[in-house]
């Protein structure tokens, strides 16, 4: 009864059309703060987790590439990457965005893979830091990536590269982040690394876009000298570069014992001649190699570094001058003609570049369990620049217009053995020139020097996969969306979800206007 009584002189305002619609109205926008206050919340937490910004450039230039995300998603050692830099000051380094841009993409390894972390050092804040690593001198802005096994520092010039536009009137700059950190990650995850001797002693020359290649691709590159050194079995790659010096029949001994393996071949070396081996007796007009004993080596293998001239091409449609200090440099277009491994580019179409290249001459197609393969070839108005005539003596011209035709630059020789049905080959592969692997090629994704070379080379030693990730460009249009993005991009945000927000407003009024 008394509760009854309690219920009935209840205030009338509790029982009011107002009072009950007011309070409602209250409760839902308690409830609308808090789930907006909670998402918030869960967002940001997940917002350093995973991939959460929208790139709209037509290259996706801020955007990890699927390669790379399925390299990293595969990994199963723990890595951390350490850029030592306050991460605001990195992104801001200079003014242009590049490294802006190459943060972005350093963060979203970490997003991607679980095995991936990466922090930020401020060396001026934290100069101790620097202690933990007495083997390398750091700066700030250097990028440490490492594991339990090995690290590598990457210097962040290395993030972006500069080349001469298409009429080598100015530089336009590209990102080489991706590359360059898939490249570190995989190289310090890697099990096992390829060991290559690079053969010094005899004059060699050094090629920058080698040695990056095979950084790139995990090759541990040691350098031997025949004369103190012996090549053993660890080695799976061995590179001579453009020898001034010849070798002796000991040296060479060594290289045949090296590919020979003990009758279990599976090993390869990389030779890559130059046109500076070549000289011309001033009387006589003679011309002759420097290198005659390792030329005739090679001819056991099948290919002969020729002697007749250095390549010239003469339909200039062929013809993709360089830009240097020097002044400009006729690199030369030619074509990948090895159809068994085309397939594997992103695009066959486009040239291999070179210059003065000697041409490749296959002395026979099978013979001794030896087969020789042309890889690559110039096209067929390509001609020969002598080397015993000078540039206006009529000699000169005649020879040139006398010698127009098809080249090889590249070749590549296997001897093979079989035990049973399965085959074990050890291989020569022949460069004609060492602008092949010159780095202004190399770093340029318009030529497929550099993807090419990295599938044979990693074919040959049998390592698998390679990192081969084209640079992204940085235009005057850089940091604007695609009109396809702009266009979406417009709808959804002033068209769909204003549209959205009055249609749900509208109805809310309405169901409330009929109670």
């Amino acid at each position: 009864m008394e509760g009854k009584k309690n219920a009935m002189n209840k205030p009338k305002f509790l029982s009011s059309r107002r009072f009950k619609h007011g309070t409602m109205a209250t409760v839902i926008t308690i409830v609308v703060v808090a789930v907006v206050v909670l998402v918030n919340v869960v967002a940001g937490l997940l917002l350093g987790l995973f991939p959460s910004s929208l790139d709209l450039t037509d290259n996706n230039r801020f955007q990890l590439g699927e390669e790379s995300i399925q390299y990293v998603q595969g990994l199963d050692e723990d890595i951390t990457i350490t850029v030592c830099m306050n991460e605001s000051e990195f992104a801001n380094t200079d003014s242009t965005g590049y490294y802006y841009q190459a943060n972005q993409i350093i963060k979203q390894y970490a997003q991607y893979s679980g095995h991936i972390t990466v922090q930020y050092v401020d060396l001026m804040e934290d100069p101790s830091f620097s202690a933990n690593y007495p083997d390398y001198s750091l700066s700030e802005g250097d990028i440490i990536v490492e594991s339990d096994q090995r690290l590598r520092v990457v210097d962040p010039s290395e993030l972006v590269v500069a080349e001469y536009n298409d009429d080598y009137s100015s530089y336009e700059y590209f990102s080489d982040a991706e590359q360059v950190m898939t490249s570190a990650i995989s190289y310090v995850a890697a099990n096992e690394l390829t060991n290559c001797a690079v053969i010094t002693g005899h004059s060699e020359s050094t090629s920058a876009g080698l040695t990056e290649m095979l950084n790139d691709n995990n090759y541990q590159m040691t350098d031997v000298d025949l004369a103190s050194s012996t090549l053993d079995d660890s080695y799976d790659l061995v590179v001579i570069c453009a020898p001034m010096v010849d070798y002796t029949d000991a040296e060479l001994e060594q290289i045949d014992a090296f590919l020979t393996n003990g009758g279990n071949f599976g090993k390869t070396l990389l030779y890559i001649a130059s046109f500076q081996q070549v000289g011309a007796d001033e009387t006589t007009g003679v011309v002759s190699s420097a290198t005659p004993n390792l030329d005739a080596y090679l001819a056991e293998w099948g290919i002969e570094v020729s002697l007749d001239g250095m390549l010239y091409e003469t339909d200039s449609s062929n013809i993709y001058p360089f830009q240097s200090s020097a002044g400009a440099y006729p690199f030369i277009g030619f074509d990948i003609v090895d159809e068994d491994r085309t397939a594997a580019l992103r695009d066959s179409s486009l040239p291999v570049l070179g210059l003065y290249a000697r041409p490749v001459n296959l002395l026979f197609e099978a013979q001794d369990n030896i087969t020789t393969t042309a890889l690559i070839q110039s096209h067929d108005t390509a001609t020969l620049i002598p080397y015993n005539y000078s540039q206006g003596d009529a000699e000169y011209t005649d020879y040139m217009n006398n010698h127009v035709g098809t080249y090889n630059v590249a070749a590549l020789a296997q001897k093979t053995r079989y035990d049973g049905l399965t085959p074990y080959s050890s291989n020569v592969l022949v460069l004609g020139d060492t602008s092949l692997l010159q780095q202004a090629v190399t770093q340029d994704a318009r030529y497929n020097n550099n993807q090419y070379m990295v599938n044979l080379v990693n074919e040959l030693t049998g390592q698998s996969g390679g990192i081969n990730i084209s640079a992204v460009g940085f235009t005057s249009e850089t940091f604007t969306a695609s009109n396809a993005a702009a266009v979406t991009t417009l709808v959804i945000f002033m068209i769909l979800i204003p549209v959205a927000a009055l249609g749900g407003g509208f109805a809310f009024w309405l169901v409330r206007r009929r109670k």
